[in-house]
């Protein structure tokens, strides 16, 4: 478990990043302080710091995680990534490419080929908006359809992040010395590229709604709709009317999608039994846990646990509003 304590923050924040573990390597975490270095030529799952880390994975090593409480910026320095965040699937970000994921995101990966990334976790109050014009910002984001906006790297960047590279190999990773090279970072942004590709670029983290997809990301494991709808002070027709808006597919289909995604983590952890796994996702009973698993993957949990690499879950077919409300009753 790599986690880090962030300059000023009482309480360490984290990026976890699940990669299947291959059991009889006999390796499944290492710790680290401030910054991490790995070469990922086997599986293993790890908790990615708020901070900086050089990550290499093998071609077609594949993985899925959740981002809580921080964004992320990853640059591929070598190779390539193909990359589904939240609704947004199977996006390209090649070599001298770099995306963003924001808080309370979820993402799945494939490296396409070897490939090497840095990674910048942080808080978004560390970013220096007020060096820049925000109401500017805010009408470049009400202009602009976000659609995962990928930004190449300027050469600057790319040069800074070849030398943080060399710091961390050198034990030079203090976490002062981290966190003056993470505003050294934003402001290089906010020389090297221009306000409409700073608004797509940051889009997320910028838009008014943050704040409502952050209480969705955080409350996900409702019991019902209604429940999720009464958290937002909206009415459930309105709750799924602005859900719908932003997260591009029915509330209900998308829960279950967050709901298999953890399920099939923890399985492939193997540290929970799995009755509680399914008491821990507020099934009614252990049957209608096998059943669950069954219709999303194909195979009971007990089959599942076995499995180094999970099945895809089947296609579901696209549900009205009113299904899914009924649905979630």
């Amino acid at each position: 478990m790599l986690t880090v304590r962030a300059p000023g923050q009482d309480q360490p924040r984290r990026l976890t990043l699940y990669v299947p573990i291959r059991r009889e390597t006999g390796f499944e975490n290492q710790a680290a302080g401030h910054s991490a270095s790995h070469r990922l030529s086997t599986d293993v799952r790890l908790q990615l710091p708020d901070a900086w880390s050089n990550l290499r994975f093998d071609r077609d090593q594949r993985g899925n995680g959740e981002n809580t409480g921080q964004a992320a910026i990853l640059f591929v320095m070598q190779g390539e990534i193909e990359i589904s965040v939240d609704h947004f699937r199977h996006r390209a970000v090649c070599s001298g490419q770099m995306c963003l994921i924001p808080p309370s995101a979820t993402f799945t990966f494939r490296a396409v080929e070897e490939t090497r990334l840095a990674i910048c976790c942080f808080a978004i109050e560390s970013i220096p908006f007020d060096q820049y014009s925000m109401g500017d910002l805010y009408t470049a984001c009400e202009k602009i359809l976000y659609e995962f906006n990928v930004l190449p790297m300027g050469g600057l960047l790319f040069d800074l992040l070849r030398q943080l590279e060399n710091y961390i190999q050198a034990g030079i990773d203090s976490p002062a010395f981290l966190n003056l090279k993470q505003q050294e970072m934003f402001h290089l942004f906010f020389a090297l590229y221009t306000e409409p590709e700073l608004a797509g670029f940051f889009h997320p983290l910028i838009g008014e709604d943050l704040e409502f997809k952050n209480l969705v990301h955080n409350n996900w494991n409702v019991k019902n709709i209604q429940e999720l709808a009464a958290l937002t002070s909206l009415s459930t027709s309105g709750f799924i009317k602005k859900f719908t808006r932003h997260f591009k597919e029915s509330p209900y289909k998308w829960i279950m999608q967050q709901k298999a995604l953890r399920i099939r983590r923890d399985i492939q952890a193997g540290v929970l039994p799995l009755k509680q796994i399914a008491i821990k996702y507020n099934f009614l009973s252990y049957q209608h846990f096998a059943g669950f698993c069954k219709s999303q993957f194909g195979m009971p949990p007990s089959q599942l646990a076995g499995f180094k690499s999970f099945p895809q879950a089947p296609r579901s077919k696209k549900k009205t509003v009113k299904e899914a409300v009924e649905k979630m009753k």
